[in-house]
């Protein structure tokens, strides 16, 4: 009986610190994937309330959306390598916009890595609302391939 409470103690404590977010330090040089970025304490906000996360320059790394690559809206998704439901959409200038696509398009199959500033808006629902973030794309040579 007293080892089935200590293994049943032991689980929860599992459980409860596989549920911390963990902080990202962004002063870094360091790329992180698309999930744990938008999973990290730094993007963890309520609706209306700006995230720490936003207004920085951030750096990710992860695979292009093929099905969401929209050369004329100047928009693009990042997606996380593993975890195919972490997306984030990135905007391009219109200016380095024709470049930037044609690099894209070349090579779709490619791992991208991409530096850019990082906005959030509120994404209401019909009973909740949670904070969404895109990146801003703004020069050529914050986009390449590892």
């Amino acid at each position: 009986m007293k080892k089935q409470f200590i293994l049943s103690i032991a689980f929860l404590m599992v459980i409860s610190f596989s549920n911390c977010k963990k902080e990202l330090d962004l002063s870094t040089n360091e790329y992180y994937d698309v999930s744990d970025f938008l999973k990290s304490k730094n993007c963890q906000t309520k609706c209306g309330i700006q995230a720490s996360c936003e207004g920085k320059k951030i750096r990710l790394q992860g695979i292009i959306d093929e099905i969401n690559v929209m050369p004329s809206q100047h928009v693009f998704y990042l997606k996380d390598h593993a975890k195919d439901k972490f997306k984030m959409e990135i905007k391009v200038d219109s200016v380095i916009s024709e470049v930037i696509f044609d690099l894209i398009q070349n090579q779709l199959s490619g791992k991208y890595r991409i530096e850019g500033i990082v906005e959030g808006f509120d994404k209401p629902t019909n009973f909740t609302c949670e904070r969404g973030y895109f990146m801003h794309l703004i020069k050529e040579s914050d986009l390449s391939i590892y």
